[in-house]
C-alpha cells in the first residue's frame, strides 16, 4: 500500500496541462482540461459522498520552458496553475494533489503513478485531456497502471489549436507505442527505468525516479 494512499479518494481523476500562456497564466488547453475536471467533479461529487467516499484529482504537469533554475523557481507549474483553478471553484484543497514535474504525456503517466497510484487497489480514473490527445494519454497511463485500472477517457471542449496538433498526433502515438514494446502493462519499475533511458534528459536528474523501486 502507498504511504500516499489515504489522501486518494475512491475514484480518481487526472487531468493534464497543456501549455502555460505568455503571462503565466494557464493556456487556453490547459484551462478548457481544468474545466472540464471541475465538471466532472461536480457530477460525480454528491453520489459518492452519500457512500462517503470522495474523488481525487490529480493535476499533472511542468509547462515550464525557463530552464535556469532560479528564474524557473518563480514560474508557475501547469499542475499549480490547475489546481487554482479547481480550488476557485470550490473544489476543496484536499480533493487535488499536484503533480508538476512531468514534461510530456508519458512523465505524466509515469510520475503520477509514481508519487499517488503505485501500491494502490486499482480503481476508476478518470482521464482528462483534450480529444486530439486521448489516444496517446490512454497508451501512456495504461502502461504505466496496467489491466487493473479501469481508465475511462473524459474529453475537454475543443482548443482553437486542436485540429493542429491533432494533424501531428500520429508521431506521438508511435512513440508511445514503441516506448512500451516489450514492457508488461503495470510493470512501473519497467517503466521508470526505461524512462531514465529514453525520456527527456531532466527526468534523469529527479530523485524520486531514481530512487524507485517498485
Amino acid at each position: 500500500m502507498s504511504k500516499n494512499a489515504p489522501s486518494v479518494g475512491a475514484v480518481v481523476t487526472v487531468c493534464l496541462g497543456s501549455g502555460i500562456a505568455a503571462d503565466g497564466t494557464a493556456s487556453e488547453t490547459t484551462h478548457l482540461r481544468a474545466v472540464a475536471a471541475i465538471e466532472l467533479y461536480q457530477a460525480l461529487a454528491q453520489s459518492l459522498a452519500q457512500t462517503g467516499q470522495h474523488m481525487t484529482i490529480i493535476v499533472s504537469g511542468d509547462g515550464r520552458k525557463e530552464e535556469t533554475p532560479a528564474k524557473r523557481a518563480k514560474l508557475k507549474t501547469e499542475a499549480a496553475l490547475m489546481a487554482e483553478i479547481l480550488k476557485k471553484s470550490g473544489i476543496p484543497s484536499r480533493h487535488i494533489l499536484q503533480e508538476g514535474q512531468s514534461r510530456d504525456t508519458i512523465g505524466n503517466a509515469i510520475l503520477t503513478s509514481v508519487r499517488y497510484l503505485h501500491g494502490l487497489t486499482p480503481r476508476r480514473l478518470y482521464l482528462v485531456t483534450s480529444p486530439f490527445h486521448t489516444t496517446r494519454a490512454l497508451a501512456s497511463f495504461h502502461g504505466a497502471l496496467g489491466d487493473k485500472w479501469e481508465i475511462i477517457p473524459y474529453p475537454c471542449a475543443v482548443a482553437s489549436d486542436d485540429q493542429i496538433r491533432g494533424a501531428n498526433e500520429k508521431g506521438g502515438i508511435d512513440w508511445t507505442n514503441a516506448f512500451f514494446q516489450g514492457i508488461n502493462p503495470g510493470d512501473l519499475p519497467a517503466v521508470v527505468k526505461r524512462l531514465l533511458e529514453k525520456g527527456k534528459p531532466p527526468y534523469r536528474r529527479l530523485r524520486r525516479l531514481n530512487s524507485f523501486k517498485g
